[in-house]
């Protein structure tokens, strides 16, 4: 059984190796009672807004998911006046770029960053 919950300390030191260096707000896809992903905001210091997902495999096994996950932190972000994400696409997944064009962001020209306006 697959479900989606509010991430947890300990799902941040299993599947990021270490406590997150700024305040995030995420949720974790978590398959037969183990965590498989994380994904959500990190609020850095000077205000600029990250969006991120770690669980490659997880996205590839179970897509509809965390499209949906994503759908409703995006939503959940702009009820909350959030007004820029910014992403980096992983260059060495295909996809990610693709992925988050479908959510909205938009290529910045470079250093594979994307932006998203709310």
């Amino acid at each position: 059984m697959v479900k989606v919950r509010p991430t947890t300390l300990a799902d941040c030191e299993q599947l990021l190796g270490a406590r997150p260096d700024w305040r995030i707000r995420a949720m974790t896809v978590e398959a037969n009672s183990e965590p498989v992903a994380i994904g959500g905001l990190a609020y850095m210091p000077d205000n600029t807004v990250f969006a991120f997902v770690e669980g490659d495999e997880a996205v590839k096994r179970y897509p509809v998911t965390i499209h949906k996950a994503v759908r409703r932190g995006l939503d959940d972000a702009k009820r909350r006046g959030v007004r820029r994400i910014l992403s980096i696409a992983d260059e060495h997944i295909e996809a990610a770029p693709r992925w988050l064009e479908r959510f909205g962001f938009v290529p910045a020209g470079h250093d594979n960053l994307f932006i998203l306006e709310l």
